[in-house]
């Protein structure tokens, strides 16, 4: 199957309306299910924007979610509590728009006493984090059936952080979810912590992917860490040259791939740069049917 080309929308509705123009050069849509939601038992009205836009367009729509915290175990009450919420949420959005498949970053972002980290805390490889994803995205699975998770930038790492190609195998093997590879988050991850990206991609079975996301990103202020300087995975600007050339090299090896998302967060687009942001979509078209042709 040839993948489609997809854009990310975040929930804001002045986002929606500025890159509005630009599905017409897309084959879906990719939403952040938990900018849609005003608490974890109800809809945001945001909702409506997207399926008028599904309506007007036509459009299929995948979801993104920030949220589930795929390495938290569920263990307690409370976090019971909190993802049999989340996944009913998750249903009541899947009804409204009929998603086509859902991905989560892989990590936790929540404790299990409840606490909320923000940013996702890196795994251990281990039986039991193996057990605590695979439980998190069967529920998932009950929801929409086609279900993965996504490479995370981790700014330190509780494994050789080369291995953490060899974990997704593994997860995709024990869970039989899907991998969402970020290209960009594979770039930074190799920047942070001096790795070759094309070796590291060389360990992932990428049969598995489901998804490509191509992305910029930003350096992290020196003073923050008084010198190191990190990459960061924000969201803010233009696809680099390297993420692109990943993308050449890895594109071709992915025979079951669904799709390859542009992905560019609200508040950093201005009107002026939505040509900007209609080439990249194009250069991605381009890839894909370079793909089909071999």
């Amino acid at each position: 199957m040839k993948p489609g080309v997809g854009l990310a929308l975040s929930g804001h509705p002045s986002h929606v309306e500025l890159l509005r123009p630009l599905a017409e050069l897309v084959d879906f849509l990719e939403i952040c299910p938990e900018q849609l939601w005003n608490s974890p038992i109800e809809l945001s009205s945001r909702v409506e924007l997207y399926e008028q836009l599904k309506a007007e367009t036509g459009k299929r729509f995948v979801a993104h979610g920030l949220g589930l915290s795929l390495g938290t175990p569920l263990s307690t009450p409370e976090e019971e509590l909190r993802t049999e919420r989340w996944l009913s949420q998750i249903a009541r959005l899947h009804e409204r728009l009929e998603l086509e498949w859902y991905t989560d970053h892989l990590g936790s972002s929540h404790t299990a006493g409840g606490l909320v980290t923000g940013l996702h805390l890196p795994l251990p490889h281990t039986d039991e984090a193996v057990q605590a994803v695979k439980e998190r995205l069967e529920r998932l699975q009950r929801i929409v059936p086609l279900v993965g998770f996504e490479n995370t930038v981790f700014y330190f790492t509780l494994e050789d952080p080369m291995q953490e190609a060899s974990f997704y195998n593994r997860l995709c093997r024990e869970t039989g979810a899907r991998l969402l590879l970020d290209l960009h988050n594979v770039y930074a991850h190799c920047r942070n912590f001096g790795l070759d990206p094309l070796a590291f991609v060389g360990k992932i079975d990428l049969a598995n992917v489901l998804e490509l996301h191509l992305s910029g990103g930003s350096e992290s202020d020196p003073s923050w860490l008084e010198g190191p300087v990190l990459r960061l995975d924000s969201h803010d600007g233009p696809v680099p040259e390297p993420v692109w050339e990943l993308l050449d090299e890895v594109l071709p090896r992915c025979p079951a791939v669904r799709g390859v998302t542009l992905e560019r967060i609200e508040g950093t687009i201005e009107p002026e740069e939505l040509p900007l942001l209609r080439r990249e979509l194009e250069r991605i078209r381009l890839a894909v049917a370079q793909k089909a042709l071999k």
